[in-house]
């Protein structure tokens, strides 16, 4: 297995152990880490973002937090399954206007950074490593 070296702490981790530690992260320092990654190019010359690149893409990799996500989940499982009572089902409309928004903010910010790079949307979502649902 390769293992990458660290020269700035004189270590060496392999690629497992580096997503081991990745998976260890919280929510919130996960998606700042996949903002870092993806900002990254993908040949090995360096490159800087422009404030407006960095600003786009933390709100693109931004969202609602985990619990939240769970809830969500198990709200939408209980009305699928015609349990979920009138205050569950009053916090799931709260909780899909909620997304509903995110998902918005999140298409404006592709958006603006496809329209910054000279990129078409389907080109800057690829090259984010980002998938459109099936369902669009």
């Amino acid at each position: 297995m390769p293992v990458i070296h660290l020269e700035h702490l004189d270590a060496e981790v392999t690629r497992k152990q580096l997503l081991e530690a990745v998976k260890a992260m919280t929510p919130e320092e996960r998606r700042a880490f996949m903002t870092d990654v993806l900002s990254l190019p993908s040949g090995t010359a360096p490159t800087s973002l422009t404030k407006k690149e960095s600003d786009l893409l933390e709100r693109i990799n931004s969202g609602p937090r985990q619990e939240q996500w769970v809830r969500f989940h198990e709200l939408t499982e209980r009305r699928r399954d015609e349990v979920i009572t009138d205050a569950e089902q009053a916090e799931l409309l709260r909780l899909i206007e909620m997304v509903e928004e995110f998902q918005a903010a999140r298409v404006e910010a592709l958006v603006e950074l496809s329209r910054l790079r000279g990129l078409s949307l389907p080109q800057l979502m690829e090259s984010l490593g980002i998938k459109s649902p099936g369902y669009v």
